[in-house]
């Protein structure tokens, strides 16, 4: 949730203070939240001590850079991820390209998407398994892309950010449970 409501406000907040208060601005605001989270991280205490007998005994450690029966999913997130990275980075950038004004809703129509998702999506998958959202999900991104590229006023841009958003939602967490389901527990760490 946290992630989806950073993607709501954080581009949109971006972009306003850029306008607002110029680039310089941004840079120093974006600074100080930097040193702010490292100051919050510092704070949390996250390691769970377990009883002398439910610990594991710890074997020699096997060095490993990847797990291989991860590189298939992964590599397919990767893609994913490039497009998501891509829309993300270009969106404002189209927009005022093509004269879209208040163009920044995009941002909340995209994150109000990716929410929607976490409502159905792992349900549908646990019943009838991961392609049966994943294609869907793809399908919903081809046709986010479509839109991006016939763009012309906001209306369409916010069916994109919706296609986009829903088929990005969809997909990021069930590649990255494919993922995690494909190695075993000791080596999800290198996946």
């Amino acid at each position: 949730l946290s992630n989806v409501l950073a993607t709501a406000i954080g581009p949109t907040l971006g972009v306003t203070l850029t306008e607002e208060c110029g680039v310089h601005s941004f840079f120093l605001t974006c600074t100080a939240a930097g040193f702010f989270c490292v100051a919050l991280e510092a704070m949390i205490r996250y390691e769970k001590k377990l009883p002398a007998e439910k610990r594991i005994p710890k074997e020699k450690p096997k060095i490993r850079l990847y797990e291989k029966s991860a590189v298939p999913a992964s590599a397919v997130m990767l893609f994913v991820s490039f497009c998501s990275g891509s829309i993300a980075s270009f969106v404002s950038l189209l927009a005022i390209a093509r004269g879209i004004g208040n163009y920044k809703i995009y941002f909340m129509v995209y994150a109000g998407a990716l929410m929607v998702t976490r409502l159905f999506a792992g349900r549908i998958s646990d019943r009838k398994g991961p392609q049966a959202v994943l294609f869907p999900a793809f399908g919903c991104m081809a046709v986010a892309f479509i839109l991006f590229a016939s763009v012309q006023n906001l209306p369409v841009l916010l069916l994109a950010g919706v296609f986009f958003g829903l088929g990005y939602g969809i997909a990021q967490p069930m590649l990255n449970a494919i993922v995690m389901q494909s190695c075993g527990k000791t080596n999800r760490g290198a996946a």
